[in-house]
């Protein structure tokens, strides 16, 4: 569905709904730094923050009713809390808007269920910020597992750590304007997060192996600890979730994935050999294959240069063969525009691009409906499994009611 304003311009004009971190760090300088959409409006209930966005032309909305009515508004970007999700994209749905949101899609995978028949019924498109299909080196391990080069893979293990939680005033990195602690804070105390790590990361993670591998995840087992509140002496009320999670997730053609996320500690990375344990992150896996195995070694979300992948393969090994392989990766641009530089800011751009070929018509890799509703639904069996200790199976069938 082509609104008036794309029909006029020729591009789509585009609002963004929440104006923290997420908008003003990610979505809006991709935006800017991309040919594919005209930013038009942002949208926030905070008074001072809506006045403090930049951009003269910018039109201000302080409630999502009045910038769904605005007819020169083809799609939008939210970035609110979770539990804003549902309600946000149904009037946005309602008016006739193409829709980005960011992960989680909802809170719950029947909210998402709902919010995929109802996209399907406007005609119009509910696409996610599920960004990491877009890092190139993530674009990389996909080529490599599609090209079978360490065969089938069967099992995959994550470590995302960061230890910003033991000290925050020593270890969570300075920025200008303090977004990144305040985000923190956020995220570990507010009853409007929805939770803690595993919420942050499983999807991340459930949508990368689904889209390197195709595979469905099935059933999940997990296990969660609070340590600031347990071992630290922190109040219930500044550390409402879990601060550690694994969760190991099975898929329907046999692979496992066994996801380890923290932010009360952090491993050494096996490949960049990071970090000191100040800054932001760690972030490394490994997948085994029938005929070898993979390694990667990613630096924070928002770096230039791309991440680390090593390959060993089983048919080149032994003596007088060839062991551990680094890959070869184009260099990135690290000449900064509006977006982060390098691998990040094509893997941000690249999202836009996704989204805005969607909204055409046209074949697009960006994440819909289904894809963001998996995650939820295996988000929710993984607290559940954390919570009765045992296995949960997932439950999600809206793939063709979507579409």
């Amino acid at each position: 569905m082509i609104g008036r304003a794309m029909e006029r311009r020729g591009l789509p004009r585009i609002g963004v709904v929440g104006t923290g971190v997420a908008a003003m760090l990610i979505h809006i300088p991709a935006i800017l730094d991309s040919d594919y959409f005209l930013l038009e409006a942002v949208c926030d209930t905070d008074p001072s923050r809506l006045a403090s966005t930049p951009g003269t032309r910018l039109r201000r909305y302080a409630s999502v009713t009045d910038m769904a009515q605005d007819p020169d508004i083809d799609a939008v970007v939210v970035c609110t809390p979770p539990d804003t999700h549902f309600d946000i994209a149904a009037r946005l749905i309602a008016a006739g808007k193409h829709v980005l949101m960011e992960k989680p899609l909802t809170r719950t995978a029947e909210e998402a269920a709902e919010l995929a028949r109802r996209a399907g019924a406007a005609g119009v498109e509910l696409r996610v910020a599920h960004e990491r299909r877009f890092q190139p080196s993530c674009e990389r391990i996909r080529e490599l597992l599609g090209e079978r080069v360490i065969g089938t893979p069967f099992y995959c293990g994550v470590h995302w750590g960061t230890t910003v939680k033991l000290d925050p005033d020593r270890f969570v990195p300075e920025d200008a304007g303090g977004a990144f602690r305040a985000g923190y804070r956020w995220r570990w105390s507010s009853p409007y997060s929805g939770g803690g790590v595993l919420q942050d990361h499983i999807p991340h993670y459930v949508d990368l192996i689904r889209d390197w591998t195709g595979q469905e995840p099935i059933a999940v087992m997990a296990d969660t600890k609070n340590v600031a509140r347990d071992l630290k002496g922190w109040s219930s009320d500044d550390s409402r979730w879990e601060d550690m999670g694994v969760a190991l997730i099975r898929f329907s053609a046999g692979l496992t994935l066994r996801l380890e996320c923290s932010v009360v500690g952090r491993v050494l990375s096996p490949l960049w050999g990071a970090p000191t344990g100040i800054g932001e992150w760690s972030e490394w896996g490994y997948i085994m294959g029938s005929e070898g195995q993979l390694v990667f070694d990613f630096l924070s979300l928002h770096a230039s240069e791309q991440g680390k992948i090593a390959v060993w393969r089983s048919s080149t090994a032994g003596p007088g063969g060839t062991g551990w392989t680094m890959i070869e990766q184009p260099e990135p641009d690290r000449i900064r525009g509006s977006a982060p530089s390098g691998a990040a800011k094509d893997m941000f751009v690249g999202q836009v691009r996704e989204f805005a070929r969607a909204i055409r018509g046209e074949r697009s890799r960006s994440a819909d409906a289904y894809d963001g509703g998996i995650c939820v639904a295996v988000t929710e069996a993984a607290y559940e499994a954390a919570e009765t200790d045992r296995t949960v199976e997932i439950e999600f069938t809206t793939r063709g009611e979507d579409r």
